[in-house]
């Protein structure tokens, strides 16, 4: 980013005006001026830009996630902000008038040679756009878009409006940005390559100028992918970014320099293409017909390997011929083969379209036909004994079809041409119309009216207009044919007809759905578990167990996960990650999340900050854009809770007697489940063949791992630092140290670090332990401090949900008497030693003291009072995978 001197230094380059320069700092210290929407859409992103140093916010992946992933890599965009301000256009609309709309362009950007604001569309959107505003949105000659009122909003401030199309998206190098960032974001001699491996690639390329990444990886004097990719972001090997997608190893190329490059593309340009042997000009489709040795033939099957061929001379005996690819060339090459002429592969083409289009039903009965003509009649042929005049009508059409389309079988299809039955409409015209408009008027809405009752309203008005409704039957059979998605929709809402939703087809390939590698994409979400837990000492049943997952979408591997008594929170979305930290040193670089309170944190979005990874967030009540966990989910319940004593699947209370009552057969308890479910994913779903990929998600990790690299430099040190870095803060952030330390959450906590000269009155950054509300971290001289709560005793017991109950539990008993009481650390402290707290805060406490030696292992905190429980897991690397050993398969997901 630019500091003040420079910013002043690129005004002056570029002959900014006073007041324009004003406007600019502005836009630099306030944006965004307003947040994204969210809508059932659009995909709103957060992302963690490596230039900017902060977070943006994009409303949509195709355009503005794009778009700050080309800019945060381009070296002619200096700087870029989203949301920046209001421009006020003047335009005439489709109507005449003119209109002074205000408008907030998606992002400003600062060039080398200029700056602009920059609206970002898709290519769909401005199409429909530049019809409804063709004043506003234009297509000039060179088929760039322009906005003429943006510009001339734009050039008052000194600046260029610009356009955005989605078209303009480079998807492979967007694609290859998102695989080499964790390679971009540490200093290059960070990165870890083997001292050789330099020298092997240039000994391997110096023989061939040109290679693909799995050639290097593997045979002879093949390097390891880490230091692969490191030579290729250190410039050292040359790789074309725009041009090749690196998560594609055996096409991506890899050259010794530029120019070998620059030849291979010239080379492939100017290629002309060899004609491959085989029949010129004959394209096989069943129909078609040919000259095999002077004598006509006609195609009737295309295989995988060869076609089948009937001679046509004799039709009424015929001999099917199979020829293979080989054969076909041959015959070709010989010239013994010609295709038919051009009228002729017109009546073909029209004869695969006619085949295509045929029911099954009518097929079937054809075959059946041609049988008893020229074959042998099956047993089962229920046509067998037809009569022969019946036989001989059959023929004549066959005769007839080989002269019309070049294909007797055509003629032996019923009804080919739809003649058969009278298909006029029987009832009054008049009652149809009607008809339509009842469909319209009281059926299409959210009156959800029933069939029944809507066909009585048409009725009513069939009478008044004096003619004979529809029947009921006919009725219905209006409202089936326009069943769709739009009609549920305007009967039951967007939500509810999700489910009959169309997909939605992308026609161009952009990036993987899923991921290219492991930790590229990862998806978190929460489900309650249905299972009854009690305490260790089985007296007390529990309250609904939550399971928190974090999942990698391109191997399906469960990343980690987190049990919790407490509905999702934020401490649950802290915990899975530090979990996911603790045991692989990374989080996923895109984490994808429904739009929950707890995802739509200021905490969270921070911690995500803060570990480099873009947030993406599913559209509103999309269910299917989280499938692959969800179906995780589901997966889990089937194959392992729904089978552990006290499993509630699909209960019914009026039904449930004492002998299978779920609650009578509880004995499972919050660290047994937990070791369980550990032992579930490590050995047994992870090692089972999961259907979509082919592999099991252990294998389908490991390997990953070793194609695109381990990054073992971008790992980050799971320590006691890290913990306190990842624990929760204030609103703002930082607290100022007064004489009694600082205030966090209405406790006041001191450390000694404080008393030093120039500490107090000073603004530092803190955090809190929501674990022990007797202790926070203050950052002061260059390092964190612990403080302690003046009440350290009393609340060294206690964790932030059970100070939060009690908090809430003081504010609703001074409402109900009417009374005031302060909230601070001596009223709470004063409640906690009560025995109403006691009563209060039991269920909560015991919740609490069940799952603390789990929370204690991720938090590296041991325990005094009991030990500290650990997963025992396996090392990625040792992971086993036996392919001889039978092995479950998992449904698609």
């Amino acid at each position: 980013m630019l500091d003040d001197n420079l910013l002043e230094e690129h005004f002056d380059r570029l002959g900014i005006k006073p007041e324009a320069r004003a406007r600019i700092r502005w836009i630099r210290a306030n944006a965004p001026t307003r947040s994204v929407n969210t809508g059932i859409k659009n995909t709103p992103c957060r992302f963690c830009s490596r230039k900017m140093g902060f977070v943006l916010e994009a409303e949509a992946f195709n355009t503005e996630y794009a778009t700050f992933e080309d800019y945060d890599n381009n070296d002619q965009v200096l700087e870029f902000y989203p949301q920046p301000c209001k421009l006020r256009i003047s335009y005439i609309n489709a109507n005449g008038k003119l209109v002074h709309p205000d408008i907030t362009p998606d992002i400003f950007q600062v060039c080398r040679d200029y700056f602009a604001f920059v609206e970002c569309k898709t290519e769909e959107e401005l199409l429909k756009l530049a019809e409804a505003q063709p004043n506003r949105y234009q297509l000039d000659g060179q088929g760039r878009w322009r906005s003429p009122p943006g510009e001339a909003a734009a050039e008052k401030l000194g600046c260029r409006f610009i356009v955005r199309s989605s078209s303009e998206n480079n998807w492979i190098a967007l694609e290859n940005y998102e695989f080499f960032a964790d390679y971009l974001i540490v200093d290059p001699k960070n990165l870890r390559i083997a001292p050789d491996a330099q020298s092997k690639l240039e000994k391997r390329l110096a023989k061939s100028n040109w290679l693909t990444v799995s050639e290097l990886l593997e045979g002879e004097d093949a390097v390891d992918s880490d230091s692969l990719y490191g030579l290729i972001v250190t410039k050292k090997i040359y790789f074309d970014f725009l041009k090749n997608r690196i998560s594609d190893p055996d096409k991506a190329l890899l050259f010794a320099n530029a120019i070998n490059a620059q030849a291979y593309q010239v080379v492939a340009r100017t290629s002309v293409g060899l004609r491959t042997p085989g029949i010129t000009g004959f394209k096989a489709i069943p129909g078609r017909t040919f000259s095999w040795d002077g004598r006509p033939w006609r195609v009737v099957n295309i295989g995988d390997h060869g076609i089948s061929a009937m001679p046509m001379t004799d039709e009424s005996s015929p001999i099917i011929v199979e020829l293979n690819e080989d054969q076909l060339t041959e015959l070709a090459r010989t010239g013994k083969l010609v295709p038919g002429n051009d009228d002729e592969d017109e009546r073909a083409t029209l004869v695969a379209e006619i085949l295509r289009t045929t029911p099954t039903s009518r097929l079937k009965i054809a075959n059946y036909c041609f049988q008893i003509l020229f074959g042998t009649p099956d047993k089962k042929n229920p046509f067998i004994s037809r009569s022969n005049r019946a036989k001989a009508y059959w023929l004549a059409n066959y005769r007839a079809a080989e002269q019309k389309f070049g294909n007797g079988y055509i003629g032996l299809i019923h009804n080919l041409n739809g003649t058969q039955g009278n298909h006029s409409q029987k009832c009054d015209p008049r009652a149809y119309d009607l008809a339509i408009k009842a469909y319209e008027d009281y059926w299409e809405n959210d009156a959800q009216r029933s069939a029944v009752l809507c066909h009585g309203m048409y009725a009513n008005d069939c009478e008044a207009e004096g003619v004979t409704p529809v029947s009921l039957k006919t009725f219905q059979k209006i409202i089936k044919q326009h069943e769709s998605h739009a009609q549920t929709k305007k009967r039951v809402g967007e939500k509810a007809a999700y489910t009959d939703e169309p997909p939605y087809l992308v026609l161009e390939y952009t990036t993987p759905r899923h991921g290219n590698r492991p930790f590229h994409i990862g998806h978190i979400d929460h489900s309650p578990l249905p299972i009854k837990v009690k305490d260790k000492s089985g007296k007390y049943l529990l309250e609904t167990v939550w399971l928190t997952l974090l999942i990698d979408a391109y191997s399906r591997y469960v990343l980690a996960f987190y049990l919790s008594f407490d509905p999702p929170s934020y401490r649950s979305c802290m915990m899975v990650i530090r979990e996911c930290v603790r045991r692989h040193g990374r989080i996923p670089h895109v984490t994808v999340v429904d739009n929950a309170s707890e995802f739509n944190s200021t905490y969270f979005e921070k911690l995500l900050g803060l570990l480099k990874s873009h947030k993406k967030s599913r559209p509103k009540s999309k269910a299917k854009f989280g499938a692959v966990i969800e179906r995780l989910f589901g997966t889990t319940f089937e194959q392992f809770i729904s089978n552990l004593a006290g499993a509630t699947n699909d209960m019914n209370p009026r039904s449930v007697g004492a002998d299978v009552d779920p609650t009578l057969k509880a004995i499972w308890t919050y660290e047994r489940l937990a070791l369980r479910l550990n032992s579930y994913f490590n050995d047994i779903y992870h090692g089972n063949v999961h259907t979509t990929l082919g592999e099991s998600p252990a294998s389908a990790f490991i390997n990953g791992m070793k194609t695109f690299g381990s990054r073992q430099h971008a790992l980050y040190v799971y320590n006691e630092e890290f913990i306190i870095e990842t624990c929760p803060s204030t609103n703002k952030g930082d607290a100022k140290v007064g004489p009694q330390g600082v205030k966090i959450n209405y406790l006041w906590y001191h450390c000694t670090a404080m008393d030093a000269p120039g500490v107090l009155r000073s603004r530092v950054d803190v955090r809190y332990d929501p674990d022990n509300y007797a202790i926070a971290y203050a950052f002061i001289q260059g390092c964190w401090q612990k403080c302690f709560s003046e009440y350290y005793a009393i609340f060294q017991q206690y964790t932030e949900k059970q100070i939060r109950i009690a908090t809430n539990h003081l504010r609703l008993k001074a409402k109900f008497t009417g009374t005031t009481i302060p909230i601070n650390a001596k009223t709470l402290a004063s409640f906690l030693q009560s025995a109403e707290a006691e009563e209060v805060l039991h269920m909560q406490r015991l919740q609490d003291h069940e799952s603390a030696t789990v929370r204690a292992a991720t938090n590296l905190k041991g325990s005094t009072k009991q030990e500290t429980l650990e997963f025992p897991e396996r090392p990625v690397t040792s992971i086993s995978i036996t392919p001889d050993i039978p092995a479950e398969l998992l449904e698609d997901f």
